[in-house]
């Protein structure tokens, strides 16, 4: 995180902290039900993380940059290096606060029409993805893979 971000400053009591994962979501029209008497709806896919953090010291947060910066750029038809001295690395990492977090629980809500008959699956997947929308169409692959 970056330094200048005032957040990471709650990190260093150690309390309990909530990071929200948020996945595909999209809104979900009646119209695309056999049943249609019913209301409009919202599925969606998140996690909710939660945990103790930690600030780490220097050579992790070392780690930490390296590691994804090789890890993102690995897969890049022409991978970007670190062109920077060990001093000029140094100077960067003063700007970035790294952490850990210590789990301490999860809890992930996939709402994606379970409820439903297989009917209205069925329409509901195939109207999200004709769906011009590309939050729709997300959430589609990810109903699809869910089932796969």
């Amino acid at each position: 995180m970056a330094r200048a971000n005032p957040q990471w400053r709650h990190f260093e009591s150690g309390a309990e902290i909530l990071c929200i994962f948020p996945g595909p979501h999209a809104y979900i029209s009646p119209s695309w039900y056999v049943m249609q008497h019913t209301v409009p709806t919202w599925n969606y896919a998140s996690v909710h993380v939660y945990g103790r953090p930690a600030i780490v010291d220097d050579s992790a947060l070392k780690k930490i940059v390296f590691e994804t910066t090789a890890k993102y750029e690995g897969s890049m038809p022409d991978p970007w290096t670190l062109p920077l001295s060990e001093e000029e690395i140094r100077a960067m990492l003063k700007a970035i606060v790294g952490f850990s977090i210590q789990i301490t629980g999860i809890e992930a809500k996939f709402k994606l029409g379970q409820n439903r008959s297989k009917e209205d699956q069925s329409g509901m997947l195939r109207a999200l993805q004709n769906s011009p929308d590309s939050g729709s169409r997300e959430l589609a692959r990810f109903i699809a893979e869910q089932a796969g």
